[in-house]
C-alpha cells in the first residue's frame, strides 16, 4: 500500500494524541481497574489501592478468597492501562445485538408456531408470519439492547503516564 502525505499526517496526528489522552498514574481514584508490565515481561491485573512517589499498589482478587495487596516499585514498571467504560459503545453493541436477537427470535417464533387457521391480511404463510414476527421482536429487541449496552458499557484499556 502506498504512503500519502494525507495518511502519513493522519497517523501523525493520532500518534501525537495518544499521550495527551494519558491519564496520570497520580491521578487515579482508588478502586481503578489497571494492568501493568514491568521492564522484565511480567504481567499485572488489579485495582488501585494507592499511589506514591515510588511504589503502586494494587489489591489483586484470586480466584476464590480475599485477594492480596501487590506493591511495584514505580521504577519497575514499563506501561501501564487504566480501564474506563464507554458508553456510546456499549449502547451500539448492545443495539445491534438487541436487533439482531429480536428479530431472530421474533422470525423463529413466528414461523414456527404458524398455522393456516391463523391466515389474516398480515400473514398467510410461515415466512409472511416470521418476518411480521421479526419486526416486532427488532422493534422490542434494539432499545432493549440499546439500555443494556449503555448501561453496561464496553471496556476500553487506555495508556496511563507513570512519569514522575
Amino acid at each position: 500500500m502506498r504512503s500519502t502525505p494525507l495518511m502519513a499526517g493522519l497517523l501523525t496526528l493520532g500518534v501525537a494524541a495518544s499521550p495527551a489522552l494519558a491519564q496520570r498514574v497520580e491521578e487515579l481514584p482508588r478502586g481503578a481497574r489497571v494492568q501493568l508490565v514491568t521492564v522484565d515481561g511480567a504481567a499485572g491485573r488489579g485495582y488501585v489501592d494507592s499511589v506514591t512517589r515510588d511504589a503502586i499498589l494494587l489489591h489483586v482478587f484470586e480466584q476464590r478468597g480475599e485477594g492480596s495487596s501487590v506493591t511495584y516499585r514505580r521504577d519497575l514498571v514499563r506501561s501501564m492501562e487504566v480501564m474506563q467504560k464507554h458508553t456510546a459503545k456499549g449502547a451500539l453493541r448492545g443495539g445491534v445485538l438487541g436487533l439482531l436477537i429480536g428479530a431472530g427470535g421474533g422470525f423463529l417464533l413466528g414461523a414456527l408456531t404458524y398455522s393456516d387457521s391463523d391466515c389474516d391480511i398480515l400473514a398467510c404463510s410461515p415466512t409472511e408470519a416470521g418476518t411480521f414476527a421479526a419486526a416486532l421482536g427488532g422493534m422490542i429487541g434494539t432499545p432493549l439492547g440499546l439500555l443494556i449496552g449503555a448501561a453496561r458499557g464496553s471496556p476500553e484499556w487506555r495508556p496511563v503516564d507513570l512519569r514522575r
